[in-house]
């Protein structure tokens, strides 16, 4: 890391951390710089590269969002073991407390994903049965209408065979008459 002690067109004098200075040519600068900015200073035999100094973050443990966050532990109870007590909870009734009505809320959720589940089989159930029902009445109508249809047909053979007699006993009077005639001449 090197500090900017000040620039010119042409040049920019650093700083590095033991004291020594270094001068390097303006045009390897492609973003601003003012005096007292933090750089990056990357070289290898005849190349050099400067890009600015990115501080990185470090987890701080005993922070707020520390891995020993109790919030995390209860995301993670939740989620994971939800009755195991660890190691960093031995002895702390507020938490094995807590972790208890956790199970309870999940039992209680789970009861009520089993009772839904319950009561959209039983409607299913009551669809399938009332379109049966429905299928059934319509294949009733069905037979209903197909015996009417059988009883015209009937109906229709019966008139056909009275006028097929009708016609029958019309040939024989008119050969009873005809055979009168000539009988008669």
């Amino acid at each position: 890391m090197y500090y900017v002690l000040k620039h010119d067109k042409d040049s920019v004098y650093l700083r590095d951390s033991d004291g020594h200075l270094v001068k390097l040519e303006r045009a390897l600068f492609d973003f601003k710089i003012k005096a007292g900015d933090r750089i990056e200073l990357y070289q290898d035999a005849d190349m050099t590269v400067v890009v600015p100094f990115v501080e990185e973050k470090v987890l701080d443990i005993n922070g707020e969002k520390s891995v020993k966050s109790s919030l995390l532990q209860g995301i993670l109870d939740l989620f994971l073991e939800t009755l195991a007590i660890h190691n960093n909870q031995l002895g702390n009734l507020k938490q094995v407390f807590s972790q208890f009505l956790i199970t309870l809320f999940m039992a209680w959720s789970l009861l009520g994903v089993i009772v839904i589940e319950i009561l959209l089989f039983l409607e299913s159930a009551l669809v399938f049965l009332w379109k049966l029902l429905i299928r059934g009445l319509k294949a009733l109508h069905l037979v209903d209408n197909s015996k009417r249809l059988l009883e015209k047909r009937r109906q229709a053979k019966e008139k056909q065979a009275q006028a097929e007699e009708l016609k029958l006993l019309e040939q024989e009077q008119d050969d009873n008459k005809h055979t009168e005639e000539t009988k008669s001449e």
